[in-house]
């Protein structure tokens, strides 16, 4: 990674932005339901979610690396909010960071698979009304991968994901005895 003093040009949010307003401030949480074409759930967010943080004991990494963590705002005004086109993580688990870094800027390693290309419907709820605006998911173009093969790969995420789910509480077991030891 570069330095943090080293001049470097900003890339695009690497996700789905996801943009919305509110005329006042919210009474009660704001929460974003993804779903996808068939209605099931992809991803839920809430005002009320309380971040996941790295523990600075954990890191091998500078601090100073890290996104700060994002969430919903309840306040008068027009927000932005960035969902990483990944299924729900998998709780407890301790984020992991890659070498690639950016200043102030590096997202946690995802622990659920990335979505499939389609359709998906974003549903915003705030102080019991809600709102729903579609969203498309495409392939970027520079991938030369077939549908098929990209089928494939889910399958095999999200094979992987759920027995990650499964055997999580095992992984809890571990890290509570190593941070013991």
């Amino acid at each position: 990674p570069l330095p943090p003093d080293e001049p470097a040009g900003e890339n695009p949010p690497d996700g789905a932005m996801i943009d919305y307003f509110l005329s006042k401030d919210a009474t009660g949480p704001v929460t974003i339901e993804i779903k996808d074409s068939k209605g099931q759930l992809v991803r839920k967010y809430s005002s009320a979610d309380k971040p996941i943080e790295a523990n600075p004991n954990r890191l091998r990494i500078p601090s100073y690396w890290i996104r700060p963590p994002q969430s919903l705002s309840t306040k008068t005004g027009m927000h932005r909010f960035l969902w990483d086109m990944h299924y729900t993580p998998i709780a407890g688990v301790e984020p992991e960071f890659p070498i690639s870094a950016t200043y102030r800027n590096t997202a946690p390693r995802a622990t659920s698979p990335w979505v499939a290309t389609g359709d998906y419907t974003v549903i915003l709820s705030v102080d019991g009304k809600t709102f729903s605006q579609p969203l498309t998911i495409a392939m970027d173009p520079r991938v030369k991968a077939s549908a098929v093969e990209l089928q494939e790969q889910f399958d095999l995420s999200w094979r992987l994901y759920q027995l990650r789910l499964t055997l999580s509480p095992i992984g809890k077991k571990f890290d509570d005895i190593a941070e013991q030891l």
